[in-house]
């Protein structure tokens, strides 16, 4: 199965005086391209009894993207651990590999009383629903 493609086009406030796209938006467009993968695969329920924190970022910029680009944001599994999600985010124009966002999740419930978080397993059904994304 090929990567989930997320489609947008960049917004006027998205961008810089000189109509660059601010590097921080880059990370909003991983996340809405990780949003719409879950959907996809039927693994996203709001309210959720779960929660995706982030536990590490990364971004490698090649190309600048401009007002009223239309971009692609490819959403890729490189890994599934027992509770985290590896992901790849591609983002493209056309034909040009702009950049690529690297995030990992974990998942764990509501906050504790004593304001930690518990870590909660992906069950064999959800893994396997993610595996069609794995790169």
């Amino acid at each position: 199965m090929p990567p989930f493609t997320h489609h947008r086009r960049i917004a006027f406030y998205e961008t810089d005086a000189g109509g660059i796209v601010h590097f921080s938006n880059y990370l909003r467009f991983a996340e809405e391209a990780e949003l719409q993968a879950l959907l996809s695969l039927g693994l996203a329920a709001y309210p959720s009894p779960y929660m995706l924190p982030r536990v590490h970022v990364e971004a490698d910029y090649h190309l600048p993207l401009h007002f009223n680009d239309e971009i692609a944001v490819e959403a890729i599994f490189d890994r599934i651990g027992n509770s985290s999600l590896h992901w790849r985010f591609d983002i493209r124009r056309g034909g040009d590999h702009c950049a690529q966002v690297r995030i990992v999740t974990v998942r764990t419930g509501k906050q504790e009383e004593n304001g930690g978080f518990s870590v909660v397993p992906y069950t064999e059904e959800e893994r396997e629903k993610f595996r069609t994304l794995l790169a």
